[in-house]
């Protein structure tokens, strides 16, 4: 045990601490001025930080690979929740994919989806390793496909774009690791393109009877999103208000800020939940680019660090575990940032360890874990011969 607590990144922990320190103080400003209903977000953030810390450490003194033998039955419970949700019919923000807990709790089913999908995505590949070190179209891509396709669906009918965006570049990553044919992803990107395009090409043209169709479905927020990002001049000014007063929050911070809990768009309650989706524009606003800059280099310093634990790992499977991970938060860091300063789709997505909410954080927290446990299990396996000889060179 003090073994496996000595080989714990310390820059992993340290990062950690300082983001529980700034998530803390971003909500309590945020919600300053706030209904009571979330009055009490900081300190009920601080107790999330503090269990997910013990459930981190935990989980970093299993074997990964242990964990990672369970990976079917946690897919299958997690496709389970999903669906449920469907069913349950509880909204928070236009969603429905929660479920109640006692205690005024609630829980995401789609933050534990998107580990369960990297999960089963390795775990496959670990059992159907490739021969000849390149992931098979029908024997391996098709399959990976369909894994992550089910629960993507189920996702998206919540409606949680930003979550079913994330296992997509979950699925991505791991079939760039796992070393997917240059001519496979070639044919995969053209296909994209040539969707993504037509479906741009579709909704401009059939706009209004898209709208009527959605409004009717109780969906219209669906339109004003993508109005927002994509097709401005058919928004209108309600619709761009989210995107519009976040980045006036941000730009008005400059470089040091407005000061803390004197941020006028924040506490004037023009920027909408500042506590969730838009907590990084508090943190511009009050702490202006030199709080902004800091906060995006300690995410940088935490995926580099995160990196390095993947790429020195001997077992491919851990090093897939790892990539998988990384690759989420990456789009969830990127995807939020971006939204707030108009550069990416309004998703609603959470900025990963700062914003508001219990099954985001303890998912990030867990994941971390799983990456620490690759860190302290990650022996050689043939230790006489040369790194390129092991088991990650083979699967490779």
């Amino acid at each position: 045990m003090v073994r496996k607590f000595q080989k714990l990144d310390s820059l992993i922990l340290i990062i950690l601490l300082i983001f529980s320190v700034i998530c803390v103080l971003t909500l309590h400003s945020a919600t300053l001025n706030a209904s009571s209903e979330f009055a009490n977000s900081a300190n009920k953030m601080a107790i999330f930080y503090a269990l997910g810390l013990v459930v981190m450490l935990i989980v970093s003194f299993f074997d990964y690979k242990w964990i990672l033998k369970l990976s079917p039955l946690i897919y299958l419970i997690s496709t389970g929740l999903l669906a449920f949700v469907l069913i349950s019919n509880k909204k928070i923000n236009n969603s429905s994919g929660w479920i109640s807990l006692p205690g005024g709790l609630s829980f995401q089913p789609a933050e534990f989806a998107k580990l369960a999908v990297v999960l089963i995505l390795v775990a496959y590949l670990q059992k159907m390793n490739p021969a000849d070190h390149h992931l098979r179209f029908f024997k391996h891509i098709i399959p990976l496909g369909l894994l992550t396709g089910v629960p993507f669906a189920f996702i998206l009918m919540q409606p949680d774009l930003g979550n079913a965006l994330a296992l997509i570049v979950i699925l991505v990553a791991v079939y760039w690791v796992a070393n997917i044919r240059f001519l496979h992803f070639l044919i995969g990107f053209v296909i994209t393109g040539v969707v993504i395009a037509g479906t741009y090409y579709w909704y401009d043209r059939n706009h209004d009877e898209i709208k009527a169709y959605l409004d009717q479905k109780q969906k219209g927020h669906w339109v004003q999103r993508i109005d927002a990002m994509f097709f401005p001049s058919k928004a209108s000014k309600d619709d761009l208000y989210h995107v519009r007063n976040a980045t006036i929050a941000i730009g008005s911070g400059q470089f040091l800020g407005e000061g803390y809990t004197k941020g006028d768009s924040v506490q004037n309650h023009f920027v909408p939940y500042p506590y969730a989706d838009s907590v990084f524009a508090v943190i511009g606003e009050e702490f202006g680019f030199a709080g902004s800059s800091l906060l995006i280099f300690l995410f940088f310093l935490l995926i580099y660090r995160l990196m390095i634990i993947a790429i020195e790992c001997f077992h491919s499977s851990g090093s897939y575990i790892a990539v998988g991970l990384i690759a989420m938060l990456i789009f969830q860091i990127f995807e939020n940032i971006g939204m707030l300063v108009g550069r990416m789709p309004l998703t609603g997505i959470t900025l990963p360890f700062i914003s508001y909410g219990g099954t985001s954080l303890l998912i990030n927290m867990l994941s971390m874990g799983l990456i620490m446990s690759i860190r302290i299990h990650n022996v050689d396996p043939n230790p006489g011969l040369t790194f390129a000889s092991t088991d990650k060179s083979k699967s490779m």
